[in-house]
């Protein structure tokens, strides 16, 4: 892979990640409603999201500078796959 594809593949990815974070305030009442919760309570869903979110840069930060980059993301990438699979079918 290419240099410019792999720099097109993270910013790409860098920035679905960040746009999530800004998606979920706005839609925020919906999710609320659809969840029969109030707002505030809701609004931990984000709390419960960006903790882990900057916890998990100081660990793998650390772990892509010793092992590289390459290797963080797609050991990363396979993990949480495979893990959202388990969730989905209700084995984890």
């Amino acid at each position: 892979m290419n240099t410019k594809k792999i720099i097109g593949t993270l910013g790409l990815a860098g920035f679905v990640v960040m746009a999530d974070n800004w998606v979920v305030s706005p839609i925020l009442p919906a999710i609320a409603n659809d969840l029969g919760l109030e707002i505030s309570e809701a609004g931990l869903l984000i709390t419960a999201y960006m903790i882990p979110f900057g916890l998990l840069q100081l660990i793998f930060g650390p772990l892509a500078d010793r092992y590289g980059k390459r290797q963080v993301i797609t050991f990363s990438m396979l993990f949480f796959t495979v893990a959202t699979g388990l969730c989905a079918i209700g084995v984890a």
